[in-house]
């Protein structure tokens, strides 16, 4: 990778200048500079990690102090060809590894042909992990815009089909990535959790966004109010209709709202006999073939 100290060199000596170095080191990779193309060749490796759940993490630190994310890169990618970025947020008091455990994504991935990378809140709260959600550009932020860099700066991933998904207080801080970062986040998916805005904290998205809701109908933790209030929040801000377009099916209803600016939609799934949690088996799989042809109906404008 070479830096903007070793470009300017090279520059300065094709056209026989002297360069001087700066006093503050810059390290940015070139491809990040205006004008710049992206690498290339990308890596399609599959990540091999061991110490995880299905054994196929990478566990990767980045930019902020202490803290790192995991990764899952499926084999058998196409060399050269862009792939979509999933970045998937753990429940309050959880881990990254227990959320690819959980959530099933790694083999799905594998089967569908993108990248998950699966965030590790900080310790925040007694007892756990607890992201910044209730909050306007909160530390969480930065911390997921310094994940995507991380992850495209070695990997082929497709810049307008980045997309987040979070259970319970995942959930609410990928509707917080909607809120603070649709300039770079296409679509989120949010499930068993509540509205980011619950404590106060506005929430301005630049453009409309695509956002999907579920949440399991004897859920005890999530109160009714605080999801219809996201719902309802959702439709406004993207200007959708109202009146959704309904169906049902042996795991559970949705409510469907076109119209909305921008060609995007927001969704509301209900899962049936489901509370707390990610379902499993049949109704996992159904629900991950729900969330992700729904994000990738979206595409950043």
């Amino acid at each position: 990778m070479k830096s903007l100290q070793q470009v300017l060199r090279t520059a300065c000596a094709v056209i026989g200048l002297s360069f001087a170095a700066p006093s503050m080191a810059i390290d940015l990779p070139f491809w990040n500079l205006p004008g710049f193309p992206a690498p290339s060749t990308c890596s399609v490796a599959p990540t091999t990690g061991i110490g995880s759940f299905n054994g196929t993490l990478a566990v990767v630190p980045v930019g902020i102090s202490g803290r790192w994310y995991s990764l899952h890169v499926p084999p058998g990618l196409t060399p050269g060809q862009k792939v979509p970025l999933l970045i998937d947020l753990h429940g309050a008091g959880e881990s990254e590894d227990l959320a690819e455990y959980q959530t099933g994504w790694s083999p799905y991935a594998n089967q569908k042909k993108f990248i998950v990378a699966y965030g590790q809140a900080l310790g925040t709260v007694v007892g756990g992990t607890f992201w910044n959600a209730y909050s306007e550009h909160g530390n969480d932020e930065q911390y997921l815009r310094d994940v995507i860099e991380h992850v495209s700066a070695k990997y082929c991933i497709d810049a307008k089909r980045v997309y987040v998904e979070g259970f319970s207080n995942g959930g609410v801080m990928a509707q917080r990535a909607a809120c603070d970062m649709a300039d770079t986040v296409a679509a989120v998916a949010s499930h068993a959790g509540a509205t980011p805005t619950m404590l106060g904290a506005a929430c301005n998205p630049i453009r409309p966004i695509g956002v999907m809701m579920s949440a399991g109908d004897v859920d005890p933790t999530q109160f009714t109010q605080y999801d219809e209030q996201a719902r309802a929040m959702w439709i406004a801000k993207n200007g959708c209709s109202t009146s959704p377009v309904s169906s049902s099916d042996s795991y559970g209803t949705t409510d469907s709202h076109g119209g909305c600016s921008g060609g995007v939609r927001v969704d509301w799934r209900i899962l049936t006999n489901t509370t707390h949690q990610w379902p499993l088996g049949a109704g996992q799989t159904d629900l991950h073939d729900r969330i992700w042809n729904f994000l990738t109906s979206h595409t950043l404008p």
